[in-house]
């Protein structure tokens, strides 16, 4: 509603991104409904990994990444474990502990490198990713 009311006739085109492997019909349940109560809205799908450029240079205006970044490009090395979390490290081997930081970090600069290329000037981008916090 917000980003209609700045303009009743200029076309929305929402792109979404996630793996070709990815099941596409949820998010579609609820796209559809917005595209019914507002026109000019266009919903279509990209199936590729974030870690490729995935849209034109310089083409988005907005972009959003919610709960994803977490998924890194590869797996550095063997864990025993079969589950990695930088919260509470001291229990991981150090030199798996620091091949996972250092795939965490280059995938994250890769991430922001690739998004600043599709950005357009003075376009943002809103990431959301999962946290820790110590109980009280």
């Amino acid at each position: 509603e917000t980003i209609r009311s700045k303009s009743v006739t200029k076309p929305i085109e929402i792109i979404c991104n996630d793996l070709q492997s990815a099941n596409f019909s949820s998010l579609f349940e609820h796209l559809n409904p917005i595209k019914k109560e507002f026109s000019g809205v266009f919903v279509s799908v990209i199936g590729d990994s974030f870690y490729n450029q995935v849209f034109s240079e310089s083409s988005i205006d907005l972009a959003f990444s919610f709960t994803s970044i977490h998924w890194l490009q590869k797996v550095p090395c063997f864990i025993e474990a079969m589950f990695f979390s930088p919260f509470g490290l001291e229990d991981q081997d150090p030199r798996a502990t620091s091949a996972w930081l250092k795939q965490a970090s280059d995938d994250w600069r890769l991430f922001l490198e690739l998004r600043q290329r599709e950005l357009k000037p003075r376009g943002f981008m809103y990431v959301t990713t999962l946290t820790y916090s110590t109980p009280p």
